[in-house]
């Protein structure tokens, strides 16, 4: 059993509090509110584009790493990004978990940080995290596993290719 703390809701008690604390000063509660106000727009509208671009470069450099077989320098810079742990997407971070324990042959947890990424992938996402996830099933030795998600990848995205190619292999 694990228990999540949401920080969200003590921030919003120590905000309540800190209002009924400066109830009586209008100077000190406006130029609170103007600094909730900024951090606020800065929450909604610059940090997602920052860690968008962060997890582009993350997930370039990771590719880079895993392309000249550095699997175990790969988990290194993944464990070192404790800034998009928490901000990022965490199914981009899992993606990119699962395909380096690909590269170091641990499918197992391969398969898993897979499945948890596309648990809250985005749309665009998911056929690449679902293919990643079929190989590793042929890794484990789930042959018809693999069959069976390339099958449902084709019905739901009929024009992915690549899908298509892996299953002919398979069959053969």
């Amino acid at each position: 059993m694990t228990v999540e703390i949401r920080f969200r809701w003590l921030l919003v008690l120590i905000s309540l509090a800190t209002v009924f604390f400066l109830r009586d000063s209008r100077v000190l509660l406006t130029g609170y509110v103007v600094i909730i106000t900024i951090g606020l727009l800065v929450w909604a509208f610059i940090l997602p584009r920052w860690t968008v671009a962060r997890e582009r470069r993350l997930h370039a450099e990771i590719l880079r790493l895993l392309g000249h077989n550095e699997g175990h320098a790969a988990l290194a810079l993944l464990e070192s990004q404790w800034l998009l742990r928490r901000l990022g997407r965490h199914a981009v971070l899992m993606e990119a978990y699962g395909l380096a324990h690909t590269s170091l042959n641990d499918h197992d947890a391969a398969y898993d940080a897979l499945v948890t990424a596309l648990k809250s992938a985005t749309p665009s996402h998911r056929p690449r995290i679902e293919m990643n996830i079929a190989q590793a099933e042929i890794a484990l030795g789930n042959r018809e596993a693999a069959i069976e998600r390339y099958q449902r990848l084709i019905r739901t995205y009929p024009d992915l290719q690549i899908a298509r190619s892996a299953l002919e292999k398979l069959d053969h």
